[in-house]
C-alpha cells in the first residue's frame, strides 16, 4: 500500500480537532488541559481518493487471505507470552511509552477508518496506537477521574497502565495478563517508571472469583477481543463483584447511521478473526434483564483499518 499522503487532487489535509473529539463522546466540551494531548500527537489526515479505494480494497483481500480464525487457546498463549517477553528488555533500558508499544501497531498503515466508518489516509502511519492512547487519556481525566484503584483486565503491555499512572500517580493500578511475560512486564513498569503498577495473573476464559475488584474501576481495551464469544464466564465474574464502573473498547459490529461498505468489510474482517459478533447487544440484554445499567456507548473512530471499536461503560445494578 502507498498510501502517498500528498497524491491526488482531494489532499487537503485536516486535522481531529478538540470539537471532534468532543463529539466522539457525546460531550460539549473536553476536560482541562486534555487539549494539549491532542495537539501532541499528529492528526494530519486527508479523504482518500479513488487510487486509495482501490489499494485499500486490495489490501484487504490481501489480509483476510491470510487470516486464521482457527488460531487455538495454546498458539495464543505462545505468541502472546513470546510478544510481551520482548518488551521486558525494551523498558529494562529505557521507562517510556515508547518501550512499551506492542509491536504490531509499528506495522502502523496509512488507511484508517472515521467517524461513519469512513476511509481516511493520514499522515501519522502510528495514528490508531496514538488514538487508543488518547482515548485511555480521556478516560482517566474524565470519567476515570475519581477511581482510586483501576483493574485493567487483558493489560498486554502495561502502556493503558502508565499512562493512567502518569496522569494520576496517588492511584493504584492492576493489570491482569494470562502470560507470565505480561505479569512479570506491568510490575517492571511500576517499579521502573516510580509508579504503584503491578501485575497479576488472570485467566478471563477462566476467572478466578477470588480476585476482588468490588467498588473498583474496571478497564478492557482490545482484551475481550481475544476471548472470541466465550466471554460469559468473564463477564459473569463482573456482575458478581460488582465493581463501580466498567468500561470496554472492544470490537463492534453496531451499523452506522449511514451504510457503509468499510462498515461490512470492518465486520467480515472481525468475524474471519473470530472476535466477537455480539458482545454489544450482550450488554444491551444485560441492561434489559436489570443486571447493568450503560452509562455511555460511543463508536470510537481512527482506531483501526480494518475494524470497528466501540467504547461501552456500564455499571451492575
Amino acid at each position: 500500500m502507498s498510501g502517498n499522503f500528498c497524491e491526488g487532487k482531494l489532499a487537503t489535509a485536516q486535522s481531529i480537532t478538540p470539537e471532534d473529539f468532543s463529539r466522539y463522546w457525546g460531550k460539549h466540551s473536553l476536560p482541562a488541559g486534555f487539549e494539549t494531548f491532542l495537539k501532541a500527537i499528529n492528526t494530519r489526515y486527508r479523504e482518500a481518493n479513488k487510487v486509495d479505494l482501490e489499494e485499500y480494497i486490495a489490501s484487504f483481500i490481501a489480509k483476510v487471505s491470510k487470516v486464521s480464525a482457527t488460531r487455538t487457546e495454546e498458539d495464543n498463549l505462545t505468541i502472546f507470552e513470546k510478544g510481551w517477553a520482548e518488551h521486558i528488555a525494551r523498558i529494562q533500558k529505557h521507562c517510556d511509552l515508547s518501550a512499551l508499544r506492542p509491536k504490531y501497531y509499528e506495522r502502523g498503515v496509512p488507511y484508517l477508518l472515521g467517524e461513519g466508518c469512513t476511509m481516511h489516509v493520514c499522515e501519522n502511519p502510528g495514528l490508531a496506537a496514538d488514538m487508543q492512547l488518547l482515548y485511555v487519556r480521556y478516560l482517566m481525566s474524565s470519567l476515570l477521574a475519581e477511581s482510586k484503584t483501576i483493574h485493567e483486565f487483558g493489560s498486554g503491555t502495561a502502556q493503558n497502565l502508565l499512562v493512567m499512572a502518569s496522569m494520576a500517580p496517588d492511584r493504584t493500578f492492576l493489570g491482569y495478563e494470562w502470560t507470565d511475560s505480561g505479569v512479570a512486564l506491568a510490575t517492571m513498569v511500576g517499579q521502573k517508571c516510580g509508579y504503584s503498577i503491578s501485575g497479576r495473573k488472570f485467566d478471563m476464559l477462566r476467572p478466578d472469583h477470588s480476585v476482588a475488584v468490588r467498588g473498583d474501576a474496571v478497564l478492557t481495551i482490545t482484551s475481550v477481543e481475544q476471548l472470541g464469544e466465550n466471554y460469559d464466564a468473564f463477564l459473569e465474574y463482573l456482575l458478581e463483584q460488582k465493581p463501580s464502573l466498567v468500561f470496554h473498547i472492544e470490537p463492534d459490529t453496531t451499523p452506522p447511521a449511514m451504510p457503509s461498505m468499510y462498515h461490512s468489510l470492518a465486520v467480515l474482517y472481525m468475524r474471519l478473526r473470530g472476535y466477537p459478533q455480539a458482545f454489544t447487544q450482550k450488554l444491551v440484554e444485560l441492561q434489559r434483564q436489570e443486571k447493568i445499567h450503560i452509562l455511555l456507548s460511543r463508536q470510537l473512530p481512527w482506531m483501526a483499518a480494518f475494524g470497528n471499536y466501540r467504547c461501552i461503560a456500564w455499571k451492575p445494578c
